[in-house]
């Protein structure tokens, strides 16, 4: 299902390239490489009972516009937030806005359109993976395809 903000290509060839140069640039070329092979997103442990985070973070400030997506293609509500950090593999998506207050209680997608920065232009179709209430609502996302008008 691709993002659905009038994006060409599929997330293959041209777009991926232009996407890996853009997380190349912003954490370097071993974290580029690794958004390349599709490694797993989530926590990794240290080795002393802790854990550290498999992909490098940015902090940033970024404006999205999104679409809460079900699993059937149908859009359940639209929205505009701020992404705080990104990494090759995902994002943290906070001050989320929606249209009507509501998400769905069944599985959903995120789709989203990054409005300026460095990132300006990107898209990305995300699976949720951890919810965050201070004080406003907050996604945890993972990245299941990134895109990019060229």
């Amino acid at each position: 299902m691709p993002p659905e903000f009038g994006l060409k290509g599929n997330g293959m060839g041209e777009t991926t390239q232009v996407v890996n140069e853009l997380v190349e640039e912003a954490f370097g070329q071993d974290e580029a490489e690794d958004a390349a092979e599709e490694t797993p997103p989530g926590m990794d442990t240290d080795g002393t009972g802790g854990h550290r985070r498999l992909h490098k973070r940015r902090t940033v400030d970024l404006s999205v516009i999104f679409k809460v997506i079900l699993e059937d293609g149908k859009i359940f509500n639209r929205g505009t937030a701020k992404v705080k950090n990104i990494s090759s593999a995902g994002a943290l998506m906070e001050d989320i806005e929606l249209a009507s207050d509501a998400l769905p209680v069944s599985p959903f997608k995120i789709s989203m359109k990054i409005l300026e920065g460095l990132y300006e232009g990107v898209e990305a179709l995300c699976e949720p993976i951890r919810f965050i209430f201070r004080p406003k609502l907050g996604l945890g996302l993972r990245f299941e395809m990134l895109s990019v008008q060229v």
